[in-house]
């Protein structure tokens, strides 16, 4: 099993890498891992109205025009 976890693990941002070539051709695993990390999202806590429960609200962080398009890319895949 661990064997699995490790290939796994190799071949997962290779073929993240090779999706996200077809947004940005020349793009890094590097710069790709780097792009990504920036985005960010944030759970916002409400206070609860009577007896009901918290409300929250997912936001995520503002992204640039590379990150919109890698997100965008590899959502779709």
């Amino acid at each position: 099993m661990h064997a699995c976890y490790c290939l796994l693990g190799l071949s997962l941002p290779h073929y993240v890498h090779r999706q996200a070539r077809s947004f940005w051709s020349s793009i890094t695993i590097e710069k790709l891992q780097e792009e990504l990390e920036r985005i960010q999202q944030f759970v916002l806590l409400y206070p609860a109205q009577g007896a009901g429960p918290y409300r929250t609200a997912a936001v995520i962080s503002t992204q640039s025009l590379i990150q919109k398009g890698l997100a965008e890319t590899l959502d779709h895949r």
